[in-house]
């Protein structure tokens, strides 16, 4: 309430058996308790309902145990041994909660090592399945059987493999890597040869030219017809 140590009047009387405690301690600091401290403290289920009702006054602790060790030693010493089984709860508490959060780190990690192993133990299963007895796979896009390679690579030379100067032609046979050499024999034999094929297009795409001939020439040639 406030910051402060506080105790309501009350339940103090009750526990003490003092009847009339404000008239025998008039001296005492009190201030009523707010409507917003009565609703905590009956959500904690520190107070009773009908106290509620009937009001409630905050006053001072360390006045009361003053109060309490003069006049009421019995009284005093009973609530110090249960402050003190109250303390060592709740010192036994927050320890339990740091060994259960220790403990729940130990299972997280013990829960971690075993998903490791299982799921080596999963994929080691599963590997040799596929190696023993799914030897192939069908492929429901292209409706085809697919077949493993051979586990070894197969290597190509290097010559096969060198990045040419022009690696892709924008024009078909534009700055084309493959080309074949020629020595002078196959060349000598080849210059022949495209020649004839160039005379036999020639005779064969040709078409025979048209001759002149004058209208009285034609009149004569009919007239000895």
């Amino acid at each position: 309430m406030g910051g402060e140590n506080l105790m309501i009047q009350e339940q103090v009387a009750t526990y003490l058996g003092v009847k009339s405690f404000q008239r025998n301690y008039p001296n005492l600091k009190r201030r009523v308790v707010k409507a917003e401290e009565m609703i905590y403290l009956r959500e904690k289920y520190l107070v009773t309902e009908s106290a509620c009702i009937l009001g409630l006054t905050a006053v001072n602790s360390s006045e009361i145990l003053d109060i309490m060790y003069w006049d009421f030693r019995e009284k005093y010493e009973e609530y110090f041994l249960f402050r003190r089984a109250r303390q060592v709860k709740e010192i036994a508490a927050k320890q339990k909660a740091v060994l259960d959060a220790i403990k729940s780190e130990t299972d997280k990690l013990e829960y971690r090592n075993k998903a490791i192993s299982s799921a080596a133990a999963w994929n080691s299963a599963f590997n040799r399945s596929r190696k023993d007895q799914r030897r192939c796979c069908f492929d429901l896009q292209s409706f085809t059987i697919q077949y493993p390679q051979n586990r070894f690579a197969k290597t190509l030379p290097k010559e096969h493999t060198k990045p040419g100067s022009y690696p892709l032609a924008i024009i078909p046979g534009q700055y084309s890597d493959f080309y074949g050499k020629y020595t002078i024999k196959p060349k000598k034999r080849q210059e022949p040869e495209a020649g004839s094929n160039i005379s036999r297009q020639l005779r064969v795409g040709s078409r025979p030219g048209s001759l002149y001939v004058s209208s009285g020439a034609r009149n004569r040639k009919n007239i000895r017809r």
